[in-house]
Order: structure tokens, then sequence, then C-alpha cells
């Protein structure tokens, strides 16, 4: 499973599923990507306690 900002690439293809998230990507002088991480902390979390739910 991964988790990606596009769903083409290199580890979403590797991945038997893929979860892909959609935000335009933002570099800085072409080089440094800065965007944002945020909705991947969203959806993990959202799993971490639906997995808790189900084990407790």
């Amino acid at each position: 499973m991964s988790i990606t900002s596009h769903e083409h690439s290199r580890l979403a293809k590797l991945a038997d599923f893929n979860l892909s998230w959609h935000v335009p990507q933002t570099r800085i002088g072409g080089v440094y990507d800065i965007t944002t991480q945020i909705p991947v902390i969203y959806i993990l979390e959202s799993l971490g306690r639906k997995l808790a739910r189900k084990i407790s």
C-alpha cells in the first residue's frame, strides 16, 4: 500500500494499492518540494483511529 501525491509515481506503480491525493506540487527554485503533507497526515491519523476502534 502507498499514499502518494501522484497516482503514476514510481512508488504508486510498485504498490498493490495506491491512495493518491491531488494537490498542486510546489517547488522552490525548481528543486525543493514544499508541497503540503497535511492530507497524508489526516489520512494516516484517520486510518489509525479506525484501527484502534476495531481493536478495542
